[in-house]
């Protein structure tokens, strides 16, 4: 798994992937073996610190939208599932009213604040928080977490938004140093490593080659 909020911004995890299979333990496992399919996806780890106001005027976010995702478990269609049913409710109690405000669907938020949701995500509330330090920090913490009730250390970690961890290509080396094995596009080699075009194929991923940019 890699962050999207790793310090170097041309840090490419599908480049990540591939130097981990040229380690000569990986290697090994995987010699002789034949690519049938690919996938990737990006999970909200942030945990329950990171949950935003899930309704307003018009309008309710639920399921990975709302951050809704057990960071120790990385699972979430639960909570997902879970969210849209108590958001179902609140609609057809909005409808009935025929008021959408914030006055009626903020009833959503204590709705996902009473149902077992919260009381999942309680414990981990700090795991994904304990490694901002690295791994054996995380280790750490997340140890004393689990005899803690979740709360570790601290009772609340702090949270930073990923983009300021970043930092300037101005303040990296061009070449990119040490990590210049997992920058930008992997070129692979066709049968152990594979170039991102290649894995997108692979993905099974369709859609309209032309459609406007939803990302800004």
């Amino acid at each position: 798994m890699t962050g999207l909020d790793y310090a170097d911004p041309r840090i490419d995890p599908q480049h990540v992937l591939q130097a981990f299979k040229k380690h000569p333990f990986i290697a090994k496992l995987l010699e002789g073996g034949k690519m049938v399919r690919y996938g990737a996806k990006s999970l909200p780890y942030g945990g329950w610190w990171c949950i935003p106001p899930v309704a307003g005027d018009g309008w309710m976010i639920l399921g990975d939208s709302a951050g809704l995702l057990n960071s120790q478990r990385l699972k979430g269609i639960h909570l997902a599932i879970k969210s849209g049913m108590l958001a179902a409710e609140t609609a057809f109690e909005a409808m009935a009213k025929s008021d959408f405000s914030l006055e009626v669907l903020a009833t959503f938020q204590d709705k996902v604040e009473k149902s077992w949701i919260r009381q999942e995500l309680w414990p981990v509330r700090n795991f994904h928080q304990g490694f901002d330090q690295g791994f054996l920090s995380g280790m750490f913490h997340a140890g004393i977490q689990q005899v803690t009730g979740g709360r570790g250390l601290r009772a609340r970690f702090s949270n930073h938004a990923g983009h300021e961890r970043m930092k300037y290509l101005s303040n990296l080396p061009a070449d990119g140093g040490a990590e210049a094995h997992i920058i930008n596009a992997a070129k692979g080699d066709g049968k152990l490593t594979f170039d991102k075009l290649t894995d997108v194929y692979y993905s099974g991923t369709k859609h309209e080659e032309d459609q406007p940019a939803h990302l800004q």
